[in-house]
């Protein structure tokens, strides 16, 4: 019984420097430019801002997040749009001699079909340059703080592109639970306030006397009463309690 050989790719594959560098080559198409704009006077902090995503870069995102939504699985993606499947069929491909002993292949894809606007066989070449590449699974995101893609160290899942986005968002979501228990302590002691009102008969009405007694404005109240947070006393929201 012939001996069975480990499991490995069949073909060649880009030389491995190459296809690091053409991984973080999709990355930046992916990604666009960052612009560091210079701050007021009395100020050294320099802010960046992205620019407006180009064509290219909108349709290579495109292709990218179904690619991500479909598993990713090329053959499913494929049956949704067969038409992309017939443009990318033909190339070139190129040799690479290594010192490793071994040469490599590289495929320069030749977009066929109908016309098209440069800018989306720009982002299809890019998008091939992705599912050709031994090392695809190295991309990551976008991550839901900034929104980009990123290079991953390994094939393990990764969710944010940099420490700093990971701990901003967590820093984000204590504020918000803060905000959130403080909400509904305000909510406790504006009910607790009403539930007093309608114990006994008041001269005012009922907003202005919760108002009075918690501190808060009469805008939050009804705006705590529209959102469902907040019940009013029998009577409706603008009733009198007269005393006699």
């Amino acid at each position: 019984m012939p001996k069975r050989l480990p499991n490995r790719p069949l073909g060649y594959e880009p030389y491995p420097e190459l296809a690091y560098s053409q991984m973080y080559d999709l990355v930046h198409a992916l990604n666009g430019v960052k612009v560091r704009l210079s701050p007021g006077s009395g100020s050294k902090k320099r802010t960046n801002v992205r620019r407006f995503p180009s064509d290219s870069q909108e349709d290579l995102r495109r292709l990218v997040q179904a690619w991500m939504e479909s598993g990713p699985d090329l053959i499913k993606m494929f049956k949704k749009e067969p038409e992309l499947e017939s443009r990318i069929r033909y190339g070139e491909t190129w040799f690479y001699p290594a010192h490793d002993g071994r040469g490599h292949l590289d495929w320069i894809p030749e977009i066929t079909g109908d016309a098209q606007p440069a800018h989306k066989d720009q982002a299809l070449r890019d998008f091939l340059m992705l599912i050709t590449n031994p090392q695809w699974e190295l991309l990551g995101g976008p991550c839901p703080r900034c929104g980009d893609f990123f290079l991953k160290k390994t094939r393990r899942r990764r969710v944010y592109c940099t420490r700093k986005c990971s701990s901003a968002t967590t820093a984000d979501q204590a504020v918000n639970q803060d905000r959130q228990r403080k909400h509904a302590k305000k909510i406790e002691i504006a009910q607790c306030a009403i539930g007093k009102y309608s114990e006994q008969k008041r001269r005012l009405a009922w907003k202005q006397w919760v108002s009075n007694q918690t501190g808060y404005t009469i805008k939050w109240i009804t705006r705590a009463v529209n959102n469902g947070d907040l019940q009013p006393p029998d009577g409706g929201a603008g009733s009198l309690m007269v005393a006699k």
